[in-house]
């Protein structure tokens, strides 16, 4: 028989386990059948699909298929010698065949980033192992997490510590009082969220958080402990998180971030860390020619070269920039320009209002406009007169 079906499920610890068609469950594959990919058993799962597995095709042999033909051939096939025991063991060759040759292709265009690092998040998210994406504000580090659970097809939560007040509120619960009840407590989305298998849990902000957050997290974020004592409830049960959750927090780190705290080490080393940083001129023009495919190429190399001037001189020891122009910027002003905003408008109203006029000609303001003019000069249109004072608007 070369074609069997398998009905694919998940054990309270995370472990996935294949029934066959005969009612066995099984854990090892046999050495001439080759195991399902993560993210294909995984789909599968999450959408009530059943697995094929077929030895005349020439790749290997799986694809996802609806239940139905799983129950149409239960108990109607002994076991043969394709269907011993399967268990997708988190050392198998089949991880790592995917995160190495699988795993790239899954990187929505739209997120620009090395193929290293996103084989490392990938790895870290089938790992369950926290993951830290530090890097400048407007960098994507919050898009790639969105990004990554997508292409994995995991649920994702997001929980904003940067804005919460009350750390043990969102992340523990709140006790209420109640005529009819009397005093309850009623549990965070965070406790939900930690008990969900497949997970991706983002700490959004998390330079940002009140160290309340911090003292919360430590037990959650231990690879040794993961779990969370809910003190005001009855009896103060233990919320175990699930095997299969991963944490991913993202932070600003440098001095310019003022309202950012310094994350307690103990905290920190509970992480491992991914680094986000601006893309280069040609990586911002990939990026931006990606999402805004109808934009003539000579608008975006305008606004990719600006930001990324700016940029320079921001990072040079005698630059005269204190503030960056970060992605967010350069997308917002290319999709300005996609909206039928000209491109001396969009600099008005996302670039300009960045700077100082303070000092006239010598002000933040002014060296920025002759970044875009020497910008113009480089491009194919005529050369751009020369900034006076009078030209700087006031903001």
């Amino acid at each position: 028989m070369s074609t069997i079906y398998y009905k694919p499920f998940q054990t309270e610890t995370g472990r996935y386990m294949l029934e066959a068609t005969s009612g066995e469950t099984y854990k090892r594959t046999a050495t001439d059948q080759p195991s399902p990919s993560p993210i294909t058993l995984q789909k599968a799962v999450s959408e009530g699909q059943a697995l094929e597995f077929d030895s005349s095709r020439e790749t290997n042999g799986w694809r996802r298929v609806d239940m139905e033909m799983f129950f149409n051939h239960a108990n109607s096939n002994p076991v043969n010698e394709l269907q011993k025991p399967l268990e997708v063991s988190e050392e198998t060759e089949e991880i790592k065949q995917f995160i190495h040759s699988e795993s790239y292709s899954l990187k929505p265009n739209n997120l620009v980033l090395d193929e290293l690092r996103w084989k490392y998040a990938v790895r870290s998210v089938i790992r369950s192992q926290n993951v830290l994406v530090c890097g400048p504000t407007g960098s994507g580090k919050t898009m790639m997490v969105k990004w990554l659970a997508e292409s994995l097809s995991r649920p994702l939560h997001i929980f904003n510590l940067g804005s919460t007040q009350d750390p043990r509120a969102t992340l523990i619960g709140n006790t209420h009082f109640d005529q009819s009840r009397g005093t309850f407590f009623s549990q965070s989305p965070f406790i939900e969220a930690i008990q969900q298998p497949n997970s991706i849990i983002l700490l959004d902000e998390l330079s940002r958080a009140n160290p309340e957050a911090f003292n919360i997290l430590m037990s959650v974020l231990d690879p040794n402990q993961r779990y969370l004592r809910i003190d005001e409830s009855v009896n103060s049960p233990i919320i175990n998180v699930h095997p299969t959750v991963t944490f991913i927090g993202t932070a600003n780190v440098g001095m310019e971030y003022t309202s950012t705290r310094v994350i307690d080490r103990a905290l920190q080393d509970r992480f491992v860390t991914i680094q986000m940083d601006y893309l280069d001129e040609e990586g911002e023009r990939e990026l931006l020619s990606n999402i805004f495919s109808e934009v003539e190429d000579t608008k975006i190399k305008t606004v990719a070269k600006l930001v990324t001037l700016v940029r320079e001189d921001v990072k040079s020891d005698d630059g005269q920039l204190e503030r960056n122009l970060s992605t967010r910027h350069s997308i917002e002003m290319v999709s300005l320009i996609n909206d039928g905003f000209t491109l001396e408008e969009t600099l008005q109203i996302v670039v300009f209002p960045n700077y100082s006029s303070e000092g006239g000609l010598e002000s933040e303001l002014t060296y920025v406009k002759q970044l875009l003019q020497s910008v113009m000069d480089d491009s194919e249109g005529d050369p751009q007169p020369q900034v006076t004072e009078d030209e700087i608007p006031m903001f």
